[in-house]
């Protein structure tokens, strides 16, 4: 009966082929499924590049955080999967270099929701369309806003309805007995 070895029992140069054998299996990932930032393995993109989580949570909070950083030694500190924490300010401009987009992460008021952002802002939305009005509506109100407050010198007795002296007015007419008053009083 074959028992598998315990880890307990198992010998350096044992721990040395499981680790060289993780580091084979790394190195058979293809390079477009590996992490952009760090080099660890990357299932799917994040942020318009291809990421892996780590890398796209500490993106993320990055940004929604407005959070600054600094580098404690030159700007060109190793960003790798396994040196990745220790220098933030040089991932996060790796991250950037990368061609990660800050614009895509979703603000507070967007948090939890699923699917596609919009790809444009919405426009307030606009009030719908006051109904026609007519010429002459508009133009009494243009002139009512337009006129002296004292109204006595007005004389609007010349405009009537639809009949002048008993006879039918088209409405052309009408419009422009309109006109005629309303230029005759402006001068």
């Amino acid at each position: 009966m074959s028992s598998a070895p315990s880890s307990a029992g198992s010998s350096p140069a044992s721990a040395a082929s499981s680790n060289n054998n993780s580091t084979i299996h790394l190195s058979h990932i293809p390079p477009s499924q590996l992490c952009a930032v760090c080099g660890d393995t990357a299932a799917c993109q994040h942020y318009g590049v291809r990421t892996c989580e780590g890398c796209k949570g500490f993106f993320k909070r990055t940004v929604q955080k407005g959070s600054k950083y600094v580098c404690l030694a030159d700007k060109s500190c190793p960003v790798d999967k396994r040196r990745r924490n220790r220098c933030q300010f040089c991932r996060f401009q790796k991250c950037l270099a990368v061609g990660m987009v800050k614009e895509v992460v979703r603000t507070d008021s967007l948090k939890g929701r699923r699917g596609r952002l919009p790809s444009k802002p919405k426009s307030p939305q606009e009030s719908p369309p006051s109904p026609p009005v007519s010429l002459i509506t508009a133009l009494v109100r243009a002139h009512v806003d337009t006129s002296p407050s004292d109204a006595s010198c007005l004389d609007y007795s010349l405009y009537s309805d639809f009949t002048i002296h008993g006879q039918t007015v088209t409405e052309a007419e009408t419009i422009q007995q309109f006109y005629n008053i309303l230029t005759s009083s402006v001068e």
